[in-house]
């Protein structure tokens, strides 16, 4: 999902990803993209679901660094 993220929703090409994650290679990158292509609605709603559950704890449990 990482990987995913970089490169859908923050434009990062393979090799940025690479740059940003250098314990992967290239051909890791595109091998993750290729298993995103492959099952797309799946990751998508885990992405969706990660995001939710940060949310409810962001609501629940908020920063106490704002107010210092």
């Amino acid at each position: 999902m990482d990987i995913v993220i970089l490169y859908d929703q923050m434009g990062l090409s393979p090799a940025q990803i690479v740059e940003e994650l250098p314990t992967i290679s290239l051909s890791d990158v595109h091998s993750a993209l290729a298993y995103y292509y492959d099952h797309v609605d799946e990751i998508q709603d885990d992405i969706r679901e990660n995001a939710e559950v940060a949310e409810r704890l962001r609501s629940r449990f908020p920063s106490s660094l704002p107010g210092k």
